[in-house]
């Protein structure tokens, strides 16, 4: 059985067990505490006036809260969320497809299956999972809270979007999205705001021109964040929480930044590179033609991203800290771990269109006959 026939199945198993242990969490979810307050306040004063009554009291993610409360508004106290479960994982794959499908129409010269796509999609959104940092806080905030699941899965088809072709009805999309994120993710709203202005300033700088869909989306999320940051609620829920001085949060900032950094990302990351084979087999079957080798791959394309990873870690603990006076529960930092989903899914791909592996064995094997050469020299010496 050769080394593609091993990742269809692979692939094939790895969906399936995704898929399995998704609907086992959604059929034992249940509605508890806020869930129960939201549905009694969505019957009492409406979805608007429910929403209204949470951004002026406690939290200002309006636009996490508005989705939320369309739900409830079809709930009772007695209902089982399995169904918006289920909804939120077909989003969430709808929305990792278009980012795959459109990245891949850019990118490789042969033809993938739909159905390929869509397996990939699922072993994506495993992916992102495995990533996060408690898979039991992230797995029940994320499928059952607009706040963790939904926003993840709006960048990701803002993504999708900014990597497809130019067309004028994606811009009202890309301004639902870019509101949806800014009302419901705080510090997603902001490290894609910044990493928007630095790709900016970039672009400008080399082509002399700016991308209007980016600065689109950019504008509905700044606009949506400022909502967010006035509403009354955010002083209300601000009174609660630690209030921290400048150098505590630079401290706890570099405490928590290298804590994610050295400690919990390298399993999780090596994890994501081994579910994420599918990803380099795909890789392998469109390569470059030219002989790329291992140290301009790392140089051209690992580092510069690593930069921009380790950019998007300290950004974000910086913000969670400022806004927490701590570093937040797992659930919080989840677009930490799209970064790395997606970034370790494109380097998986970038590998195998290099055939990395290949290259990383002939290059020890060169070590291995070279010092194998000093030795015999040494002894014959």
């Amino acid at each position: 059985m050769n080394s593609i026939k091993k990742s269809d199945y692979f692939l094939s198993i790895s969906v399936l067990a995704i898929i399995s242990l998704w609907i086992i969490v959604s059929f034992y979810n249940r509605l508890v505490d806020d869930d129960l307050i939201m549905v009694a306040s969505v019957k009492e004063l409406g979805v608007w006036g429910s929403m209204i009554h949470f951004y002026n009291g406690w939290n200002t993610r309006w636009a996490a809260y508005l989705l939320q409360c369309s739900f409830y508004q079809f709930w009772s106290v007695t209902s089982k969320p399995i169904y918006y479960n289920l909804l939120t994982l077909l989003f969430m794959v709808i929305s990792s497809y278009a980012l795959i499908n459109s990245f891949l129409k850019k990118t490789i010269y042969s033809t993938i299956s739909k159905t390929e796509t869509l397996k990939l999609s699922i072993l994506f959104f495993g992916g992102l999972i495995i990533t996060t940092y408690h898979i039991g806080d992230t797995w029940f905030w994320v499928s059952g809270s607009t706040m963790y699941g939904w926003n993840l899965g709006c960048g990701i088809l803002i993504l999708s979007i900014l990597f497809d072709e130019f067309k004028w009805w994606q811009f009202p999309i890309l301004i639902l999205l870019g509101l949806f994120i800014g009302g419901a993710a705080e510090p997603f709203a902001i490290c894609f705001l910044i990493a928007s202005l630095q790709f900016l300033f970039r672009r400008f700088k080399q082509k002399n021109k700016f991308p209007i869909r980016l600065i689109t989306t950019s504008i509905a999320i700044a606009v949506s964040f400022g909502i967010a940051f006035a509403g009354k609620g955010h002083d209300v829920r601000s009174e609660l929480l630690p209030k921290l001085g400048i150098l505590e949060i630079i401290g706890r900032t570099g405490f928590f930044s290298l804590k994610l950094i050295l400690w919990h990302s390298p399993f999780r990351i090596i994890a994501s590179i081994l579910l994420f084979i599918p990803f380099y087999i795909l890789g392998q079957k469109n390569k470059l033609t030219l002989n790329n080798n291992l140290f301009p791959f790392l140089k051209n394309k690992v580092l510069p991203i690593l930069f921009i990873w380790i950019e998007w870690v300290i950004a974000h603990c910086l913000l969670i800290t400022k806004l927490m006076g701590n570093y937040g529960p797992p659930r919080a930092w989840s677009s930490i771990s799209l970064l790395t989903a997606i970034i370790v899914a494109y380097l998986m791909f970038e590998a195998g269109r290099s055939d990395l592996f290949q290259q990383l064995k002939n290059h020890l094997e060169e070590i291995k006959k070279k010092l194998k050469f000093k030795i015999q020299t040494f002894n014959n010496s």
